[in-house]
């Protein structure tokens, strides 16, 4: 019987469960809560991230051409559906494209501006992994080489075989935020100041629970409602506790949120995106009330604000009741370094914070 060797089964066969072994070992690459099992990773700073051109355009497909490899399944067409919904809100926010690689026809009519190179040579490739826990991993910001300097035409974004419905939504959400160069909330170097993280003896790992990874100076401030926020769910899954400071404030979000989106104003600000046209004020939980030079929003709000406006009162009530009965009390801004400061202050709007939020924490009376 002759064998018909050909170049794609040899990428399934030789080239493939390899790179799952290598890139699974990358350095700058984030597992996604909880820890995919045995495999170490490591968190870049963010001086060394390398951010999509272009307006953070970033073409995307799906890895389907694995028919020699049992250990890799294929997602579902229910599955890329799910992972879909994902792509597109990110999309929505009309800062970033994230382009299925069956639309680069059209693509390249709509962006004129955006160049071959980086739509032929270098994609996100949406790999389902043969893990039974829930969760994923990805190269943070754009990768073309790994430590060794080998160079690739595609970077994994992995989604384990354990994620179904809503979480593998948030994974998704999740590890595209880490592909266009977001980092974790939890591992900030001055995360300390905002949450406290203890760990188990039975920690498997720490690679991506620690305080590791750097901001850039002046970025926007810590986000307890960040879809890159480990909640005390998957924290413990991976071996660890967390509290907020001071307890009792909402952790972590199944979409992408206001500061999300300011974040990513922030690090795309030199890559052609204009500047925020509003500025987005909200409170944690959403849905509570702000005062804004003496007139009352349903949160959250927005307003049309220029840079160099102001300066506007803020305040956030000091307690208040939300739909469901529950009393919340005032706890810090999000531009508060320390808990309990005044809930009123003035701002000034200016570029690289367009997001204001006053996090409450729930009031056990």
């Amino acid at each position: 019987m002759t064998v018909k060797i050909t170049l794609k089964r040899i990428l399934a066969v030789v080239v493939l469960p390899a790179a799952l072994g290598v890139l699974f070992t990358w350095p700058c690459q984030a597992a996604s809560g909880p820890n995919l099992e045995g495999i170490s990773q490591q968190n870049q700073s963010a001086s060394s991230i390398v951010y999509w051109p272009e307006r953070g355009f970033v073409p995307y497909d799906f890895y389907d051409e694995i028919p020699y490899e049992p250990a890799v399944e294929m997602f579902s067409t229910q599955q890329q559906i799910l992972i879909e919904s994902a792509v597109s809100r990110w999309n929505q926010l009309n800062l970033i494209h994230l382009v299925s690689l069956e639309n680069l026809g059209e693509l390249r009519e709509r962006f004129a501006f955006l160049g071959p190179v980086p739509i032929q040579i270098h994609r996100a490739r949406f790999v389902r992994a043969p893990h039974s826990r829930c969760g994923g991993r990805s190269a943070i910001g754009l990768m073309r080489q790994d430590s060794h300097g080998n160079q690739y035409n595609s970077q994994y974004v992995y989604i384990t075989v354990g994620c179904s419905g809503k979480e593998l939504v948030w994974v998704a959400l999740h590890e595209i935020g880490h592909v266009l160069g977001l980092i974790h909330e939890h591992q900030r170097m001055d995360r300390d100041q905002y949450v406290r993280v203890t760990y188990s003896a039975t920690s498997p790992s720490l690679s991506d629970l620690s305080a590791s990874a750097s901001m850039s100076p002046g970025g926007p401030p810590f986000n307890y409602r960040s879809v890159m926020q480990y909640g005390k769910e998957r924290m413990a899954i991976a071996g660890a506790n967390i509290e907020t400071i001071p307890p009792g404030i909402p952790l972590s979000s199944e979409t992408i949120s206001p500061g999300d989106v300011d974040r990513l104003y922030w690090l795309y600000r030199e890559r052609g995106v204009d500047p925020m046209k509003e500025t987005v004020i909200d409170t944690n939980p959403s849905g509570l009330e702000i005062i804004v030079d003496g007139e009352r929003y349903r949160t959250p709000t927005r307003f049309s604000w220029d840079e160099g406006d102001g300066p506007y009162r803020i305040e956030a009530p000091a307690v208040q009741t939300d739909e469901q009965g529950r009393k919340w009390r005032f706890a810090r801004w999000n531009t508060d370094r320390t808990p309990f400061g005044p809930p009123a202050k003035s701002v000034t709007v200016r570029w690289g914070l367009a997001w204001h939020e006053a996090n409450y924490s729930l009031s056990e009376q």
